[in-house]
């Protein structure tokens, strides 16, 4: 399309394609990345046990408690302290360690939640409030340290979080 006034000419070629998938399709590579060199090789023998979805991502815990995240990267939603995008399923090296697995994931609109695999300790990353700073890697939140088992984790598109606790399940519906 040519727009053309007196002062300037503008030529506007719009291209937009996408492809709709009719039969959901199996992840079949995970990948890990150096940081430095950006090199990406593949993890082999990846079976997920969780998957959680935002709006613009999504994270997979494997069955040996490893993240992996893809999708838009703004915001540090991905977990990679980065923000590129990722188009498969790129491991999150901060739970890659001895005592750092992943138990369930939860995702919001541009952030994420997990719970560890040692009780206790949750971690967020990404903006979960527009006024705030973003996380762009996974830290535990200093308000939930030490709390009961966290049985369930409700995340909105906003940033809002809803954390139900095995102490206030026991105490509102005693067994």
């Amino acid at each position: 399309m040519v727009v053309k006034s007196r002062f300037f000419t503008v030529v506007l070629t719009l291209q937009v394609t996408f492809d709709f998938v009719h039969t959901p399709t199996r992840v079949v590579l995970y990948v890990e990345k150096d940081p430095r060199t950006k090199q990406a090789t593949p993890v082999l023998g990846v079976s997920a046990r969780d998957v959680a979805c935002g709006a613009n991502h999504c994270v997979a815990v494997d069955d040996k408690g490893r993240a992996y995240s893809w999708g838009f990267g703004g915001y540090g939603r991905l977990g990679h302290s980065e923000t590129g995008d990722e188009m498969v399923p790129r491991m999150i090296k901060f739970f890659d360690g001895p005592r750092r697995g992943v138990s369930k994931v939860y995702a919001g609109g541009q952030f994420n939640l997990a719970t560890a695999e040692v009780k206790g300790t949750t971690y967020m990353w990404g903006q979960y409030n527009s006024t705030k700073e973003a996380n762009m890697y996974p830290k535990p939140i200093p308000d939930l340290s030490g709390w009961m088992d966290v049985r369930s984790i409700g995340c909105s598109g906003k940033g809002e979080s809803t954390f139900y606790f095995k102490l206030i399940a026991d105490y509102c519906f005693p067994t």
